[in-house]
């Protein structure tokens, strides 16, 4: 069985709705997690029962909603002005419709409202957000309040009732935010505009009745196009919103009585209503009836296709860019669309960042990526004279419209530009012939003479075409150009997203749905650990086992600390055959001094035992001698043939030269050297965490141990935060990296041109330009002289080498050392601090871990799952978990 096999994930879905509890039955602590097991249930469904789904995102004013309607047929069938219109990620769920009928929305609407997982991702990323945005734009604010503020909404709830729906919560938020942005007139209105934002969720928040989060209503299709129109925004230089006086509970029952009521009325959702709705809603989703024959997406489709508008990324606020991010998980085609009219854009500078962010994987996203530059119809074909080889390059050189298509294509495709395409909607339906049901006159004001020219730079764009395919026939611009030509590339869009779903979108979908997958199962997992930490009771043996593995647990932490700091001593690193790094770079040091080149050269001639200056004819060229300065060279070679004394034709500059380039590689080595031994440190601090690991990566493990954290005297860090601080503990995988990252950034602080311990004498390093008065023997003094010095510097070269790279080594192993020591003492005290859970066990927790000896930890959890109902909550995760 396959994880990410739609059939069984549809399977797994229906065996956990069947034995999952009553919700009346669960505890309130694990209310929340029941709520948001539900939620990934439901989209487990929806991810292995919907088609291969097309996202479309990109910049506001891009022209995305009109870019869908003219994929489908009709440009105008979403609402588009000339401003950001789309304020809410619409789903368009495509089906062929009736013969010889134009392209329409459905009569009905559904809308997803946030569930508390939702809320709480949401709340999280625009608060950090927003305290980048201070940090920046106003660096001296106290942004403490913003930080306690996160630290109180990601604390678990005691209750039924989470941080984010306590008014506590945000009269503390609103306090921070009137006297940081409002109490001068002067303040940046952007960040204001983002307090504004949290404020209008907040207070929906806060309004609607629990039961609403994570559920779904229905509406007409105008309805809920009036409610993803963004709107106008708000006026700058408003006073700090007010909180309600009065608040009444919305429920469900008065919700859906009144978007009933406008649906069938068609009258406007009143803007009580409006104001607590639009922020909770999660995706509008809507049916579309595609005219037969209009795309082969569409038509080659069993059942139906799946089609995402998402609002522009940094139009409508931080929380519709949260769910834009978020919801781009679920998708296997993202089509970007930038600007053509417009370009360098920042959303292609920074998706890559902004997707990362919220989990996507960049080798993911790279295969699921297409680009197109809508709104080019703005721009002219580059003017190539007759006399120029019409190459793809010359093409791009003329034009800086190609050039910004090709480095912003870039950034996003990796040289995949096959991938991007000119493209205009105006052109689109400006084309006889087109299929549009559409006129310009309703996407655009344009005057005739305007028309007459988006047709003059078609015709261009199509003429350049034509000449790059006579010089250049296999350049990509000869099909993206000619196709912006034909019909505004339209066209050739429609086949490469079709392209991509056949080539990549079934093998993406299937990740999709295995990861899913994970989530629920651990999602259930959750759950059922709280409801049974709900009945585990104080003494019993859970509680004893728990003790017992926290002893453990500080014993091994205790003694992972002391072989750190035994490891601060360099010269007991080791390398993966046991010998000592610094031997090792000490042997290395001799051996490449002395394969230097320029000792033959040095010695290439000798006369009587005396070094002596060897004659290099013009034509014998030296290799080392090829790496000096032009202007350089000819004086060298002058006194290497003792034509020339000069102090800068000396050979000083050659030797140095080596010796640089030989410190830096044996810096190199040092440090692969230390990413090994980090490396064999931690397979052996596996051996000892290898158990103690598994145990604390269970979910059943971590809601036990902060139901008892949750029991620390005076303890002000949140129990989650202290399970992830064992868990890194143990984890030593972590530990490697760390170690390597700390030690690069160390090595990259040593540049190469600032070497110093370079062994130059006094004058010049060779000793033929040395003078040695009062010899009684000169013949005799010279030869002694000369090869003493040689070999003096020879030996003051190695040893220079080896404490240059041995202090690199020393240097990277303090640095590395220092952030390991760091982590591990950071996560450490998790250890002691969680130890006085001991202390508040009562006199019959020893008693029960008697009681529990004779068995290997954590048989105790198995023995009840087996002797447990097959048909139980638990019994089916473990068996898909065995399956799996």
């Amino acid at each position: 069985m396959k994880w990410d096999d739609p059939v069984q994930a549809l399977r797994f879905a229906q065996e956990v709705k069947e034995v999952a509890p009553d919700p009346l039955n669960v505890p309130e602590e694990a209310a929340d997690d029941f709520r948001d097991a539900l939620h990934h249930t439901e989209e487990l469904i929806r991810v292995a029962t919907t088609p291969v789904a097309i996202g479309v995102v990109g910049e506001f004013t891009a022209g995305k909603s009109s870019l869908i309607g003219a994929l489908l047929g009709k440009p105008d069938l979403l609402p588009t002005a000339n401003r950001a219109t789309t304020a809410q990620v619409t789903a368009l769920r495509l089906r062929g419709g009736p013969p010889d009928r134009p392209t329409a929305l459905g009569d009905r609407a559904v809308a997803e409202l946030l569930s508390p997982a939702d809320v709480l991702g949401c709340l999280t990323y625009m608060a950090n957000e927003l305290s980048a945005d201070f940090k920046r734009e106003k660096e001296g604010l106290d942004r403490q309040p913003l930080q306690e503020f996160l630290a109180a909404i990601a604390t678990p709830a005691t209750d039924a009732t989470p941080m984010w729906r306590d008014p506590r919560t945000w009269q503390r938020f609103d306090t921070w935010a009137r006297d940081a942005l409002w109490s001068h007139p002067q303040d940046n209105e952007t960040l204001r505009e983002s307090v504004r934002e949290m404020h209008r969720l907040s207070e929906a928040l806060l309004t609607v009745d629990p039961d609403l989060f994570g559920s779904t209503v229905g509406m007409s299709t105008a309805l809920a196009r009036a409610l993803a129109d963004m709107g106008k925004a708000d006026e700058p230089g408003a006073p700090y919103p007010a909180r309600s006086p009065l608040r009444k509970r919305l429920d469900r029952q008065s919700l859906e009585a009144a978007l009933e009521q406008a649906s069938r009325t068609g009258a406007a959702l009143g803007d009580e209503y409006r104001a607590v709705l639009s922020p909770l809603i999660r995706r509008i989703d809507v049916d579309v009836d595609v005219r037969p024959g209009t795309w082969e997406a569409v038509d080659s489709q069993d059942g139906s296709a799946l089609l995402l508008d998402f609002p522009g990324l940094g139009a409508a606020g931080r929380r519709d860019d949260y769910l834009c991010l978020s919801q781009l998980k679920n998708v296997e085609t993202i089509l970007v669309v930038p600007r053509g009219d417009l370009m360098g854009s920042r959303l292609v500078g920074t998706f890559y960042g902004k997707m990362e962010s919220q989990g996507h994987q960049r080798d993911t996203l790279a295969d699921s990526i297409l680009m197109a530059f809508n709104k080019w119809d703005a721009n002219s074909a580059p003017e190539l004279p007759d006399e120029t080889v019409a190459l793809g390059a010359a093409a791009t050189d003329a034009s800086e419209a190609l050039h910004m298509l090709r480095v912003e294509a870039t950034k996003l495709l990796f040289d995949r530009i096959e991938r991007a395409l000119p493209v205009s909607v105006l052109a689109a339906v400006a084309t006889e012939g087109s299929g549009l049901d559409c006129t310009l006159a309703d996407l655009s004001a344009m005057t005739p003479d305007e028309v007459k020219a988006m047709a003059k730079r078609r015709k261009e764009w199509g003429e350049l075409a034509n000449r790059i395919a006579l010089a250049d026939p296999g350049h990509h611009w000869v099909r993206q150009l000619g196709e912006y030509a034909r019909d505004g590339g339209l066209t050739a869009l429609r086949a490469m997203i079709a392209e991509h779903i056949e080539a990549h979108g079934v093998r993406l979908k299937r990740r999709t749905v295995g990861e899913q997958f994970r989530r629920t199962h651990r999602a259930w997992r959750t759950v059922d650990a709280r409801t049974r930490a709900h009945t585990v009771a104080e003494g019993s043996p859970e509680h004893a086992e728990l003790i017992e593995r926290f002893e453990r647990l500080g014993a091994d932490a205790g003694r992972l600390m002391t072989a750190l700091n035994e490891l601060r001593n360099p010269a007991k690193a080791r390398q993966g055959s046991g010998g000592s790094v610094l031997a090792r770079l000490e042997r290395q040091a001799v051996t490449a001094v002395f394969s230097w080149p320029l000792w033959g050269e040095l010695f290439a001639a000798v006369e009587d035992g005396v070094v002596t200056k060897a004659p290099v004819s013009s034509t014998e060229v030296p290799d080392y001698v090829r790496v000096l300065p032009p202007h350089l060279q000819d004086e060298f070679l002058k006194n290497l043939a003792g034509q020339s004394q000069e102090r800068d034709a000396d050979t000083t500059a050659a030797f140095h030269r080596h010796y640089v380039r030989t410190v830096t590689a044996l810096r190199e080595d040092a440090l692969k050297q230390l990413t090994a031994w980090a490396e064999s440190w931690a397979d052996e601090q596996e051996e000892v965490f290898g158990e103690v690991h598994a145990w604390l990566a269970d979910e059943e493990t971590g809601v036990r141990l902060e139901a008892l954290f949750a029991h620390l005297p005076e303890s002000r860090v949140p129990p989650s935060f202290r399970v992830s601080q064992l868990r890194v503990l143990t984890t030593t995988a972590y530990f490697p990296p760390t170690a390597t990252a700390a030690a690069t950034a160390s090595a990259a602080a040593l540049v190469p041109t600032d070497i110093t311990g370079f062994p130059q004498l006094p004058d010049h390093v060779l000793p033929w330009s040395h003078d040695y008065p009062d010899d009684p023997s000169p013949k005799r003094r010279e030869a002694e002289s000369s090869q003493y010095v040689v070999a003096l510097f020879r030996s003051r070269l190695v040893a220079a080498v080896y404490e240059q790279a041995a202090a690199a080594f020393t240097d990277m192993l303090s640095a590395a050392l220092t952030g390991l020591i760091q982590l591990v003492q950071q996560n450490a005290r998790a250890v002691p601090d969680s130890l006085q859970v001991a202390e508040m066990i009562s006199a019959g927790a020893a008693g029960a871990a008697g009681a529990a000896d004779g068995g290997e930890a954590g048989d105790g959890g198995e023995a009840a799952g087996q002797s447990e109902e097959n048909g139980s909550l638990r019994a089916v995760l473990r068996r898909w978990e065995q399956e799996k």
